[in-house]
């Protein structure tokens, strides 16, 4: 841990550990139809009804034959076929692809490979038994799983349980996020900010983040700095929700009364956080309820909520651990962090090259906004030199 204004800095790692320890899923499911289902969590086994395909189909336009039937074709000596409707002892069916395989044939003769039209054509090259034909059940067994419990769905698997007959699915229900803006110096949207205001944009930033990873937003704005408003607010969207999210009022200063209001109607599990930007990074719980306070710098808030958010809503949700979709490139320029910090870098990635575009300003959203993902400088690092090839996490 790192001294500084807070009582401690606690490591990434770490706060993440007892974060995610103080979780368990949500144990509550429904029942939804395939077309909803993109993005959830399957509460049960999907399994195969049938086999897909059900047939033995064609896998390319051509003839059906027997493949015996072209023995010794080559394009110097075409094998004469006659075109018939059941294939076998020299005749050939028409077929295009997906169609079933006809009675007789054992493969699929492609156009490119037939020479002539009318009711005799020539095969150019001899097959083998099988070729260009797929068998029944090769996608999927009759009975096997077709997705396991657990398992997030995409649309590849919403395509194969469709093509299996599957429309309704019992899925986790997804996590319930309540969000909490709070700081007297927020007006609502719409309104015009006076100087020394600022429009309450985190709630909207949070909300869409969380039904991004999984999770079902609800947003409450309390625009005052009051330690019984905000232990009040506490309470109330603990006993609403699966996940209590707050920005706002987790610092240090007179003010700041997010974390004080959670340590008197429940518990703090650390406070402060050895990450840059985002340092006052807050966890506990009231009663059961996990509680996740970020900072109300809003880039401050968009790393926060990338690093502590979407791996606690994949937690929630019964999800695997969310996997960083990740580029390779080159720094453009030096990189200097400050040491026991581990620092997140907002970066532009194009045709391999890194270009910084700023590792401090935790209000500047605009550079969140700017930037293609973010490279992480370690806590034991002072920076990266000019050339370095680095990993880029990218958002989207």
């Amino acid at each position: 841990m790192l001294r500084t204004g807070f009582q401690m800095l606690t490591r990434e790692a770490e706060a993440l550990r007892l974060l995610l320890g103080g979780m368990s899923p949500v144990t509550a499911v429904e029942d939804m139809d395939l077309e909803d289902a993109d993005g959830r969590v399957l509460a049960a086994p999907a399994i195969a009804p049938r086999d897909v395909p059900h047939y033995d189909r064609c896998a390319m336009d051509g003839y059906a034959v027997h493949a015996a039937d072209t023995a010794g074709a080559s394009p110097a000596g075409p094998v004469p076929l006659y075109a018939d409707r059941v294939a076998g002892n020299g005749r050939a069916v028409p077929v295009h692809t997906g169609s079933a395989l006809p009675s007789g044939a054992d493969a699929v003769l492609p156009v490119e490979d037939v020479e002539g039209e009318g009711p005799t054509i020539g095969a150019l090259r001899r097959l083998r038994p099988g070729e260009h034909v797929g068998r029944r059940g090769e996608d999927i067994r009759q009975g096997d799983v077709a997705a396991p419990a657990g398992h997030v769905l995409r649309p590849a698997d919403l395509g194969l349980l469709r093509a299996l007959g599957i429309e309704r699915l019992r899925v986790t229900r997804a996590p319930r996020v309540r969000i909490l803006t709070t700081g007297e110096e927020l007006v609502a949207a719409g309104c015009d900010p006076a100087p020394g205001q600022m429009v309450d944009s985190n709630g909207i930033l949070l909300a869409a983040a969380a039904r991004r990873w999984g999770g079902i937003a609800g947003i409450r704005a309390l625009h005052v700095d009051r330690l019984d408003a905000v232990c009040a607010a506490l309470r109330d969207e603990a006993d609403a929700g699966d996940l209590v999210v707050t920005s706002g009022g987790t610092s240090v200063g007179v003010r700041d009364q997010v974390v004080e209001a959670l340590r008197e109607v429940g518990a703090v599990t650390f406070h402060g956080v050895a990450i840059q930007p985002a340092r006052p990074v807050a966890a506990g719980r009231v009663g059961s309820t996990p509680v996740l306070c970020l900072p109300g710098f809003p880039a401050a808030t968009f790393i926060a909520s990338f690093v502590f958010l979407r791996p606690a809503l994949a937690r929630l949700g019964g999800a695997p651990p969310p996997r960083d979709c990740v580029a390779r490139g080159r720094l453009s320029r030096k990189l200097v962090s400050t040491l026991g910090l581990r620092t997140y870098v907002r970066v532009r990635f194009e045709e391999g090259r890194v270009e910084p575009i700023r590792t401090s300003g935790a209000g500047i959203l605009s550079s969140v906004v700017r930037a293609h993902g973010f490279v992480v400088i370690p806590e034991d690092s002072e920076g990266l030199s000019e050339g370095s090839e680095v990993d880029v996490v990218l958002f989207d």
